[in-house]
C-alpha cells in the first residue's frame, strides 16, 4: 500500500472534531494521524502486508520506502505538518519513481490509497496525463481516492486520478481508509429473488418495479421478482448511487379496510459468485408493513381556560379518507377555529379530510378571542401582528437620519429603511433604545426588524430568569464563543461556506547561501571539541584552505564569538580541502521572521554549530558578493501557454533580490504594479506564478496554476465561491440549532427562510488590483459602506453566492439561521463612528457579524462594546444566532421591556 497524503495548508481546517477518549482532536491532519495508527494495526494484524508513506503539498516527498516497521511509519505521520499549496502531479511522480524499481509479486496486490481534501492548484493538469502513464506503464495498480471533506459527490479532478473514488468526513475517515485498502473483486454474478407473500400482497405487472441498476424480472404466476446486478465488486460501499429496487404492491382486496401487520415476502434467494466461490442464501427475512395508525387530538388549551369536548383518539387503515371530527371543543372566552394537521407532508382531500397516511397523525385545536388586549401593565390596545405594531408606531423614512453620530438618544425607535418604501412589505427596524425583547421557543430575543415579507428577525438574547424577564447582559446573551473559521490565510476564509481558498504563504529575507546555491548544515557533537577557528581564510588551488589568524578553542566555552569564523573542524591547524563558515544570528544570514527557525536564527549553541560547506575557492565574501548580484523578475501582468503549462511576465523589471528587503526604491519597484514574479530572474514560470498582494516585509503572495490569473482567482474566493465548506461559526450554529430548535417541531414550524448576507463584494481591490500603484488591504462592501465612507447602510445583498439561505442551491445552508450584518447594526444604532451603550444590541462584550471587513489577513465583522469592529477569523468571540419568524406573529401578551418581553401565538390569538 502506497498511502499518499495531502499536506497542503488547507489539512489545518478545524471544521470538525473527534473524541479519542481522553480528548478532542480537531484539524483535519491531526485527525487524519489518529486515523493512520488504528489503519496501521490492521494492515500489519494479518499476512506480510508493506506500506509506503508520500506526503504532497507545494511539491511531494517520498517519506517511507516500503515497510512493515509501523512504529517508523507512525513516526513519519506524526511529524506531519499542512502548509502550502496542492499538487496531485507531483505526488502521482513519487508514485512512478517507487515503482521503477519494485518488482511486482503474483501473490501481491498493490494499491494506491490517495487522499485529499482540496483540489489541485499547482502543475495541473499534469496529473491526468501521470495518471494515465501509471496505469499504461503498471496495470496491476489499483489508484483508489479518498475525497475527504469535501463534500458528499466525487469532484471530477479526483475521478480523473484515481480508479475508485471513496467519500470520507472525519468521523468516517477510519471506515474509508480500510474500504479504500481491501483489494476488489468483481463477482462473476449477484442476483436477487424475492417471493411475494401471496396471503397478502400481488404485483401485477413488470412496470411495478423500478430498479436503479442491473435488470429486472416478474413472473406473475410466481410472483417472485429476480434482480440480477452486474458489476459489483467484494467490499465495495457505494457513495453514490446505492442499488435500490422499489416495489409497488397491492394488498389483497378482502384486508382492505382492515387493520394488521402484513410481511411482504414469504422468502428472498440471494445467489452470488465469485472466483469459483458459490453462495446461495435462503432468508426468510422480510419487510413488514403496518395497517393500524392513530389520529391524535390535541385541544392546546389557551393559558386562560380549559378546554372541553376534545375527540378522543381513532384508528385508521393506511390510505384511508380520515374525515375530521366534527365535535365541537369549547374554551370560555375563545373561540373554536377549527383543527390544525400537526405533521408535515399530509395529503388533504378538501379542507376537513386526509389521506392516512403510514404514521400517527396529530390534530390541534385552533382558537381565536376577538375584542381588546389587556398587557400587564394594565394599557389596553388592539389585538394586532408584531409587524403591525411596528408599523403603527414608526417615527417616519430613514432617508435623512445621520448614522455617524454616536448620540442615538435622540433617534431612539422604530424607522422604515428608505430602499424598501415602494415595496409590498417595507422594511421597519428598531434603534437605539427601546422595548424590543421577546420570547420564542422558552428563548430570549430582540426584534431586529421585519423582513421582506413581513415576517420578524430575531437575535438571540440568552434565557429567561426564573420570573420570565430577559435581562441578559454580557456572555448571557450568547451560545458562547467561537472562531468564525479556523484559517485566515486567504479571502475565501470570511465566507460563511467558502470553496477554493487560494491561501498566502508569507516570504521572508532570503538568506545569502540559498540564492547561490548553498545548504546550511549542523553539528550536534560539539559541546567539548578543541577546533581550530579563523577570522579569515586564504585558498591555494591544488593545496586548500589556510586558516587566518588560528585560534584553538571549545566550541562550549566560545560559541557566542565564534560567529562569522572559519573552521576545518579538525584540531590541528593544517591546510584543509574544504572549511565551513559559522553562521550568524544577524538579519544578514537569514534569521529574521518567522522562517528563521528554518535558518539558524536562534544562532550558535553550546551543543549545536550551524555552518555552510565551502570548497574550490569559494569563501563568505566571494558568495555573499554574488548573491547581492541576484535578481527576481516582476511583471505587470502574465500570458499563460497552455501547451508547456508555463505563464510569462509581461512589462516586467529586475529588482534585487537581497535589495528588496533593505532598499525602500527596490521594494517600490514591486509595488508600482508589478505584482507578478517567478522569484527568479527569468520572465518565464514552469507550472506556477506567484501573485504579490502586500508588497512590504515578509511580502504575501498567492500560488497561480493553470492559466488562473488574480481577477480569476479573487471571484473563485468571493463572487463566484462554490461554497461547498462549512465555516467554523456555520457548523456551531448548526449545532445549536439542532439541539435547541430542531428537537420541537413547534419551534421550528413558524422560523421562515431568509437571507442572511455574507456580503463578499469588493469596494477596494487594494494589491489584489495587478495595476495597482498599491498594495493596501482588499476592502469588502460593508467595510466602505458602514466603517470607512458616509455611504448609507443597505439590505440588499449583491452577490447570489452570499445570499444563503435553504433554498439558494449556490449558497445553501442546512437550516434557517444565521448571524446579523454589519449594516443592520448601523441600523440599530452601533455603526461607524458611533460608539455608544444605548443601542439595544450593546452588552458590554463582543460577538460576531456575518460581514466580511478586510484582507490582509481575513478579518471580519463584530459588535465590540458599541460599535462596530475588525477582528481576525481566526479570534475567538461570543455567538448571536438570528431566526426570522414568518408572518402573522400575533402578541398576546408583554410590552418589550425586560421585565415583560413580548409573547406570541400564530393561533389566531
Amino acid at each position: 500500500i502506497f498511502l499518499v497524503f495531502d499536506t497542503s495548508g488547507s489539512m489545518n481546517e478545524n471544521e470538525k472534531y473527534i473524541y479519542d477518549g481522553n480528548s478532542y482532536i480537531e484539524s483535519r491532519i491531526n485527525i487524519l494521524k489518529y486515523n493512520c495508527r488504528n489503519f496501521l494495526d490492521n494492515i500489519f494484524s494479518s499476512g506480510d502486508n508493506k506500506v509506503s508513506l508520500i506526503r504532497f503539498a507545494n511539491d511531494s516527498q517520498i517519506l517511507s520506502e516500503l515497510t512493515n516497521d509501523k512504529t517508523s511509519l507512525l513516526n513519519q505521520i506524526d511529524n506531519l505538518r499542512a502548509e502550502g499549496e496542492t499538487n496531485y502531479y507531483n505526488a502521482l511522480v513519487d508514485v512512478g519513481n517507487m515503482l521503477k524499481n519494485y518488482q511486482k509479486e503474483d501473490d501481491r496486490e498493490v494499491i494506491v490509497l490517495f487522499l485529499t481534501d482540496g483540489l489541485p492548484n499547482i502543475n495541473t493538469p499534469n496529473e491526468v496525463n501521470q495518471y494515465n502513464y501509471l496505469k499504461s506503464q503498471y496495470p496491476w495498480l489499483t489508484i483508489n481516492g479518498i475525497q475527504y471533506e469535501m463534500g458528499n459527490v466525487v469532484l471530477d479532478p479526483i475521478k480523473k486520478v484515481t480508479d475508485n473514488q471513496f467519500i470520507a468526513d472525519s468521523e468516517a475517515l477510519n471506515n474509508a481508509l480500510l474500504e479504500a485498502s481491501v483489494p476488489k473483486l468483481n463477482y462473476e454474478e449477484f442476483s436477487i429473488t424475492d417471493y411475494i407473500d401471496t396471503r397478502y400482497f400481488k404485483v401485477e405487472k413488470e412496470s411495478d418495479i423500478d430498479v436503479n441498476v442491473g435488470e429486472v424480472s416478474l413472473d406473475e404466476n410466481e410472483q417472485s421478482i429476480t434482480w440480477k446486478i452486474k458489476g459489483l465488486r467484494s467490499g465495495l460501499v457505494l457513495k453514490e448511487a446505492k442499488p435500490k429496487m422499489t416495489i409497488t404492491a397491492k394488498l389483497n382486496d378482502e384486508l382492505i379496510g382492515e387493520s394488521g401487520v402484513y410481511p411482504t415476502n414469504s422468502h428472498e434467494i440471494i445467489k452470488t459468485k465469485i472466483e469459483n466461490e458459490e453462495e446461495n442464501v435462503d432468508s426468510n427475512l422480510t419487510p413488514i408493513l403496518a395497517d393500524n395508525y392513530k389520529v391524535k387530538y390535541d385541544g392546546n388549551a389557551p393559558s386562560e381556560c380549559e378546554v372541553s369536548g376534545v375527540p378522543g383518539v381513532e384508528s385508521h387503515s393506511v390510505f384511508d379518507v380520515v374525515e375530521m371530527s366534527d365535535n365541537t371543543p369549547t374554551c370560555e372566552g375563545y373561540l373554536f377555529k377549527g383543527w390544525k394537521i400537526v405533521n408535515s407532508d399530509i395529503e388533504k382531500v378538501g379542507s376537513d379530510s386526509f389521506i392516512m397516511p403510514e404514521k400517527n397523525v396529530e390534530l390541534k385545536a385552533m382558537w381565536g378571542k376577538v375584542g381588546l388586549h389587556k398587557s400587564v401593565d394594565g394599557k389596553v390596545s388592539k389585538i394586532q401582528s408584531v409587524y403591525e405594531m411596528m408599523r403603527d408606531n414608526f417615527r417616519g423614512d430613514d432617508q435623512n437620519l445621520s448614522f455617524t453620530s454616536n448620540n442615538i438618544s435622540s433617534t431612539s425607535g422604530v424607522y422604515k429603511h428608505y430602499e424598501t418604501s415602494g415595496e409590498e412589505y417595507p422594511v421597519y427596524y428598531y434603534r437605539g433604545e427601546v422595548n424590543n425583547n421577546i420570547k420564542y421557543a422558552n428563548m430570549c430575543w430582540k426584534i431586529v426588524r421585519t423582513t421582506e415579507t413581513g415576517g420578524i428577525k430575531l437575535i438571540y438574547n440568552g434565557l429567561p430568569s426564573g420570573d420570565g424577564s430577559c435581562d441578559n447582559t454580557g456572555e448571557a446573551t450568547t451560545i458562547g464563543n467561537s472562531v468564525f473559521n479556523s484559517s485566515n490565510t486567504s479571502p475565501a476564509y470570511v465566507g460563511y461556506k467558502y470553496g477554493i481558498a487560494y491561501t498566502y504563504i508569507k516570504k521572508y529575507e532570503p538568506t545569502w547561501y540559498d540564492l547561490v546555491g548553498k545548504s546550511r548544515s549542523s553539528n550536534s557533537s560539539m559541546t567539548s571539541t578543541n577546533y581550530y577557528y579563523g577570522d579569515g581564510v586564504t585558498y591555494q588551488e591544488g593545496v586548500g584552505y589556510t586558516l587566518t589568524n588560528p585560534e584553538q578553542k571549545y566550541w562550549s566555552d566560545n560559541y557566542s564569538i565564534l560567529s562569522h569564523h572559519y573552521t576545518c573542524l579538525q584540531e590541528d591547524n593544517g591546510v584543509c580541502e574544504k572549511v565551513y563558515f559559522i553562521l550568524s544570528s544577524s538579519s544578514e544570514d537569514g534569521s529574521s521572521g518567522p522562517s528563521s527557525s528554518e535558518n539558524g536564527s536562534s544562532g550558535p549553541s553550546s551543543s549545536t554549530v550551524y555552518y555552510i560547506e565551502m570548497e574550490n575557492g569559494e569563501t563568505y565574501e566571494r558568495l555573499y558578493s554574488e548573491a547581492e548580484k541576484v535578481t527576481w523578475e516582476f511583471g505587470n501582468d502574465v500570458v499563460y501557454n497552455a501547451e508547456t503549462s508555463s505563464y510569462t511576465l509581461t512589462k516586467s523589471i529586475e529588482v534585487g533580490a537581497l535589495a528588496y528587503y533593505s532598499d525602500t526604491n527596490e521594494r517600490n519597484k514591486v509595488v508600482d504594479a508589478h505584482h507578478y514574479t517567478c522569484f527568479n530572474n527569468s520572465d518565464e514560470c514552469s507550472g506556477s506564478v506567484y501573485y504579490i498582494y502586500y508588497a512590504g516585509s515578509p511580502l504575501n503572495y498567492i500560488t497561480l496554476s493553470g492559466g488562473t490569473k488574480v481577477e480569476e482567482a479573487l471571484k473563485e474566493m468571493t463572487s463566484e465561491s462554490t461554497n461547498q465548506y462549512k465555516s467554523r461559526i456555520l457548523t456551531t450554529i448548526d449545532t445549536w440549532y439542532e439541539n435547541n430548535l430542531l428537537k420541537d417541531p413547534e419551534y421550528v414550524e413558524h422560523i421562515e427562510d431568509t437571507v442572511w448576507c455574507n456580503d463578499r463584494s469588493i469596494s477596494d481591490l487594494g494589491g489584489w488590483d495587478k495595476d495597482a500603484n498599491n498594495t493596501n488591504a482588499l476592502n469588502f462592501g460593508a467595510r466602505e459602506r458602514n466603517y470607512e465612507k458616509s455611504i448609507r447602510p443597505s439590505l440588499e445583498c449583491v452577490n447570489e453566492v452570499d445570499r444563503f439561505s435553504t433554498t439558494n442551491e449556490k449558497a445553501k445552508l442546512d437550516y434557517p439561521v444565521g448571524l446579523l450584518t454589519a449594516d443592520e447594526v448601523t441600523l440599530a444604532g452601533n455603526g461607524r463612528n458611533s460608539w455608544s451603550n444605548k443601542s439595544y444590541l450593546y452588552t458590554g462584550s463582543s460577538h460576531w457579524l456575518l460581514s466580511p471587513s478586510y484582507f490582509l489577513d481575513s478579518v471580519g465583522f463584530d459588535i465590540y462594546g458599541g460599535s462596530l469592529n475588525n477582528y481576525g477569523v481566526i479570534g475567538s468571540l461570543g455567538v448571536r444566532p438570528s431566526i426570522a419568524l414568518e408572518p402573522g406573529a400575533i402578541i398576546i401578551k408583554g410590552d418589550g421591556t425586560e421585565g415583560a418581553p413580548f409573547e406570541i401565538t400564530y393561533d389566531g390569538v
